[in-house]
């Protein structure tokens, strides 16, 4: 028996294999050329985020996995955050929102689907972004790059406005 008759090559010839390759050359292409942020339906958990930092090597880019995160989280995030803004902009090029659908933070659960919202609203507000902390700078995301994931788009987000290319893997 040889190695190919081992392997179960089916989906290189049954069409999966080629909407896999144009799903990631989408997500890839639209996330680095910026402007919109990409939300990414992904039920199978196919296209993990964590690709993107080292696909993207040459670019800074903040991964943050919102299933991890607990009641505290939402201000930890937001002084991270802040201490790389100087001067409207910030020192990561992008981030990288994942389980975005999983968010169960505690008191900070509502602020951290509004942060998810905001960055793939990507307003462009007379103050320049989104603050997060009182006492802290406003997140340019519109001149960040964004990409979240999700098994499936959330409810908080149903009917918000959103300036994003939604990809479903």
């Amino acid at each position: 028996m040889s190695l190919l008759e081992t392997l179960d090559t089916s989906d290189y010839f049954n069409g999966k294999m080629d909407k896999w390759i144009e799903d990631y050359t989408l997500i890839g292409d639209t996330f680095k050329r910026g402007g919109v942020s990409v939300l990414v339906i992904d039920p199978n958990n196919q296209m993990p985020l964590t690709d993107m930092q080292s696909r993207f090597g040459n670019l800074n880019l903040k991964y943050i996995d919102l299933a991890d995160c607990k009641e505290g989280d939402y201000n930890r995030i937001g002084r991270n955050l802040n201490q790389y803004i100087n001067d409207g902009r910030c020192a990561y090029d992008g981030l990288l929102l994942d389980n975005i659908d999983c968010i169960d933070a505690g008191n900070d659960t509502e602020d951290l689907q509004i942060f998810v919202w905001q960055a793939l609203k990507r307003d462009e507000s007379e103050w320049g972004g989104y603050q997060m902390l009182p006492f802290g700078e406003t997140i340019p995301f519109d001149k960040m790059k964004i990409a979240a994931r999700c098994k499936k788009v959330p409810e908080y987000l149903k009917g918000k406005s959103l300036m994003s290319v939604f990809i479903e893997v």
